[in-house]
C-alpha cells in the first residue's frame, strides 16, 4: 500500500487506487499523511477542510471522512486501525479530539522521497557523486505532478508552497552533483527548464553559468543571465543577487579552454548568498494564547539582547495543544529581529513510527540551507558543527527545533556556542 500526496492525492494498492470521492476526504487523508505519528487535532483539522469556517455539521462530517479514509486504508491493503482517534466531541469546539495516522513513514511518497534525499545528501558528504545522483533522481521520481492535488484552501497553498521548495532544493542538489561529474550539457538544459517551471535562485543561476561555461557555449552566458533575470524579476520581484552577476563577469572575461573542476571547499561558495527564511507558513487565523505569545516573543527578545551567548527558549505541554502553532506564529512575528536568517527543523524525538534526527544528519539541513554545496560538507557530527559555527558567527539566526528531545540533541545545533535554557514556556488545554 502506497499513500501518495506528490501529485493527486490517493491511495495506492496491488489493484491500483482506492479513489477518495470528496475533496474533504482527500484534505484528510493529506493533513495525515503530512505528519503519521502525529495527534492532529479535530479543530485544526476542521479548519483545514473547511477555511472558511467549519459548519455546523463539522463534527459528524468530519467522522465520516475519516471512516471513509479508514475504510479505503483497508481495501488497499492496510491496517484501519492505522487511524486512530483519541477523544470525543465537536470537531471544532473539542481541543482533546484528535486523530494520528500510525503506520510507517516510507508508505506515503513524501516521506519516502526525503529519505532519498537525505541518502543523497550523505553520499555526497563521503565523495560518492554517482550514488548521491541516483538517490537524488529517485527522490525526485516519486514527484507526478502538482503536490496535494486537487484539493485548494489557504492551508493547503502554504504546504503546497513547502512541498515545491523541496523539490527545488533536491532539483538544485541534484544539479550540482551532475555538474561535479562533468554532465554539463544535461545540468545546463536543466537548469533552463527549472527557470520556466520554479521561482529562480541565485544558486540555480549561478550552477546554470557553470554548465554554460564548461561545455563550451560561454557566449550564451549573457543570453542566458538576462532571461534568468526575467524570470526571477516575475516569479519574485527580485534580482540576481551581486554574486551571480560577478560570476558571470569573471566566466565572460576567463571563458575557460577545458572543463573545470567544481570548487569543493565550502568557503569558496559566496557568504553573499540570500537571507535563508525557512519557516513554515504562518497560521493566518491565529487566534488565543495571547499571554502565552506574549510571553514567548518577550522571552526571545530577552534572549536576544543578551550578547554573551546563545539564548534558548523552550515550550513544553501535552502533544495536540499547538506547541508548533504557536512557536511557528511568533516566529514570523519575530523574523525581522533576526534578519541574517530564520530556520525550522524537526527533529521527531517523540514522533512515533519515525526515528529521532540525528544531530549529524541536523546539521546537513542547516548547512545546506544557509548556502554549503551538499558535497562541500564534512563527513563527522564534529567537523559538521565546527562549519555550522563558522558560518553562523555575528550573525542574528532564528533556530526553531520542533519536537526536541533535549539539550544532547539541540547542542551540537548551536554550533559549539555557548548557550542555556533562559525561559520555559508552559502551554496547557484551552
Amino acid at each position: 500500500m502506497e499513500i501518495r500526496i506528490l501529485g493527486e492525492i490517493g491511495i495506492h494498492g496491488p489493484d491500483g487506487q482506492v479513489r477518495l470521492e470528496r475533496m474533504a476526504e482527500r484534505g484528510v487523508l493529506a493533513a495525515l499523511a503530512l505528519c503519521p505519528g502525529e495527534w492532529v487535532n479535530a479543530h485544526t483539522l476542521a479548519e483545514h477542510i473547511w477555511p472558511a469556517g467549519p459548519p455546523p455539521s463539522a463534527a459528524a462530517s468530519l467522522g465520516k471522512y475519516v471512516e471513509r479514509v479508514r475504510t479505503a486504508i483497508q481495501t488497499a491493503g492496510g491496517d484501519k486501525n492505522w487511524l486512530r482517534t483519541r477523544g470525543v466531541g465537536s470537531a471544532h469546539t473539542d481541543r482533546a479530539r484528535a486523530y494520528r495516522l500510525d503506520l510507517d513513514p516510507l508508505l506515503v511518497d513524501h516521506h519516502r522521497s526525503a529519505a532519498h534525499a537525505r541518502q543523497a545528501r550523505t553520499a555526497a558528504g563521503h565523495g560518492e557523486h554517482e550514488k548521491a545522483i541516483a538517490e537524488y533522481q529517485a527522490a525526485l521520481g516519486l514527484w507526478r505532478g502538482e503536490p496535494l492535488s486537487p484539493v485548494t484552501g489557504t492551508w493547503v497553498e502554504g504546504q503546497r508552497f513547502m512541498l515545491a521548495q523541496e523539490r527545488l532544493r533536491m532539483h538544485t542538489e541534484l544539479l550540482a552533483e551532475q555538474l561535479h561529474a562533468g554532465d554539463f550539457p544535461t545540468v545546463a538544459s536543466n537548469v533552463t527548464r527549472l527557470l520556466n517551471e520554479c521561482t529562480p535562485t541565485d544558486e540555480l543561476i549561478m550552477i546554470g553559468l557553470r554548465a554554460l561555461a564548461w561545455c563550451g557555449r560561454h557566449t550564451a552566458i549573457r543570453e542566458f543571465l538576462d532571461f534568468a533575470t526575467q524570470r526571477m524579476r516575475a516569479a519574485c520581484a527580485a534580482e540576481p543577487g551581486p554574486g551571480v552577476r560577478a560570476l558571470a563577469r569573471h566566466l565572460l572575461a576567463n571563458p575557460p579552454a577545458t572543463a573545470e573542476p567544481v570548487p569543493a571547499p565550502p568557503e569558496s561558495f559566496a557568504e553573499s548568498a540570500a537571507v535563508v527564511a525557512a519557516l513554515p507558513p504562518d497560521v493566518l487565523s491565529f487566534t488565543g494564547r495571547t499571554d502565552e505569545l506574549r510571553e514567548l516573543t518577550q522571552a526571545v527578545l530577552r534572549a536576544a539582547e543578551d550578547a554573551g551567548g546563545t539564548g534558548i527558549i523552550a515550550v513544553d505541554g501535552m502533544p495536540g495543544v499547538g506547541k508548533t502553532t504557536l512557536a511557528v506564529h511568533a516566529a514570523h512575528q519575530l523574523a525581522a529581529r533576526f534578519p541574517d536568517g530564520q530556520f525550522f527543523l524537526r527533529l521527531n524525538a517523540f514522533t512515533l513510527g519515525q526515528r529521532p534526527v540525528e544531530p549529524a544528519d541536523a546539521l546537513i539541513d542547516l548547512l545546506v540551507a544557509i548556502g554549503v554545496p551538499a558535497r562541500g560538507i564534512p563527513s563527522s557530527c564534529q567537523a559538521r558543527a565546527a562549519l555550522w559555527r563558522r558560518r553562523a558567527r555575528g550573525k542574528r539566526l532564528l533556530l526553531l527545533l520542533d519536537d526536541a528531545a533535549g539539550h544532547d540533541q539541540i547542542r551540537p545545533l548551536l554550533g559549539g556556542f555557548k548557550g542555556s535554557l533562559q525561559h520555559r514556556c508552559g502551554l496547557g488545554g484551552e
